[in-house]
C-alpha cells in the first residue's frame, strides 16, 4: 500500500509539472513531438530486434530439449505470453506455460524450466552490463563501505551466507530434481553451450532495447547522452521498477529514469516526457499487441 501511494504521488508530481510549464517549454515539446512521429518506425524497428533476440533465446532453450521448432504458431504462442508481462516480476508471463502447452503440446516441466532460466539469464545480463559500465564506481563504493562500516558489512555477509545455506538446504531436493530433469536431456557440455549462447543473446538484446532511450534523448532533448549512460539509466530504472513490486514498475520506473536523465543535464519536462514515451513504446506497446493477438486468437477458435 505504501509503495502504491508513493507511485501515485510521483504520478501527481509529474502531472503538476506538465500543467505548470511555460509557453516556450510547451512549444519545444510540440516541436519535439512532431520530430518524434518521423522516428517512430526506427523505435519500433529497434524494439522488434530486441524481441527477436528474446524469441531466439526461447528457441535456443527449447531447441536444446528438442521441443518445437521455428514456426508461426510457435512464435505467436510465445508472444501472446507477454499479455501479462506488466505483472510484478513478470510472473504473469508464466501463463505462457499453460497456453503453450495446451496449444502446441509442449511439456509443462520443460516450459517451467525455460521460464525460470530466462529470468536467471535476464538477471545475469543486467549484472554483466553493470559490471562492464560501472566497475570503478562499484569498486570505489565497496572500498568505502568496507573502510567505514567494516563490522556492519561483515555482519550482513554472515547473515547473507547463513540465509543462503538455509535456503539451499531447504530447497536442495527441488533443485536436485530439476537438475536431474535437465541432465536427463542434456549433457554437461550441452548445458554450458546453451548457457553461453543464451546469455550472449540476453546481453545483446538488453543493450539494443536501451538504445530506444538513447534515441529519444537524441530526438527530444537539446542535450544528448552517451549510449553507455542510456544503458545504465535503462537498467537502473528497470531494476527500481522490478523491486517496487508494482505491475510493470509503473510510476517508480518512470520517476527513476526522469531523475537519472536530469542528472545527465536533460530538462525536467523533457526527461519526464522521455521516460513516459519510452515505457509506452516498449512494455505497454508489447502488452497491448499481445492482448489483441490473444483476444483475436480466442475469437478464431
Amino acid at each position: 500500500m505504501l509503495i502504491l501511494l508513493i507511485a501515485v504521488l510521483i504520478f501527481c508530481f509529474g502531472i503538476n509539472k506538465i500543467l505548470k510549464i511555460d509557453k516556450s517549454s510547451l512549444d519545444i515539446v510540440k516541436d519535439s513531438t512532431l520530430r518524434l512521429v518521423y522516428w517512430l518506425p526506427i523505435f519500433y524497428l529497434i524494439l522488434s530486434l530486441s524481441y527477436f533476440g528474446r524469441y531466439l533465446r526461447w528457441r535456443l532453450i527449447l531447441g536444446s530439449f528438442s521441443i518445437g521448432s521455428w514456426s508461426k504458431d510457435d512464435a505467436l504462442s510465445w508472444f501472446k505470453g507477454f499479455a501479462l508481462t506488466a505483472s510484478p516480476g513478470k510472473i504473469g508471463e508464466i501463463s505462457r506455460i499453460r497456453t503453450t502447452s495446451k496449444e502446441l503440446g509442449y511439456s509443462k516441466k520443460i516450459l517451467l524450466i525455460a521460464f525460470f532460466f530466462e529470468r536467471f539469464l535476464d538477471a545475469s545480463a543486467v549484472l554483466i552490463w553493470i559490471l562492464v559500465l560501472l566497475p570503478e564506481l562499484i569498486l570505489e563504493k565497496l572500498i568505502k563501505l568496507l573502510s567505514s562500516n567494516f563490522d556492519f558489512i561483515m555482519l550482513i555477509i554472515f547473515f547473507t551466507v547463513f540465509i543462503f545455506f538455509y535456503l539451499f538446504k531447504k530447497f536442495k531436493k527441488i533443485f536436485k530434481k530439476k537438475w536431474v530433469l535437465i541432465t536427463g536431456y542434456l549433457s554437461r557440455g550441452q548445458i554450458i553451450i546453451l548457457f553461453v549462447k543464451s546469455l550472449s543473446t540476453s546481453v545483446c538484446f538488453w543493450g539494443i532495447e536501451a538504445m530506444i532511450l538513447w534515441l529519444l534523448v537524441y530526438v527530444l532533448s537539446p542535450d544528448s547522452i552517451s549510449q553507455a549512460n542510456a544503458i545504465k539509466i535503462y537498467l537502473f530504472s528497470g531494476l527500481a521498477g522490478v523491486l517496487s513490486g508494482l505491475p510493470g514498475g509503473i510510476g517508480v520506473n518512470e520517476a527513476t529514469a526522469t531523475l537519472l536523465l536530469q542528472k545527465e543535464g536533460v530538462p525536467t519536462l523533457i526527461a519526464l516526457s522521455i521516460s513516459i514515451l519510452r515505457r509506452l513504446i516498449t512494455i505497454w506497446s508489447i502488452t497491448l499487441i499481445s492482448i489483441i493477438l490473444s483476444i483475436s486468437a480466442n475469437k478464431l477458435r
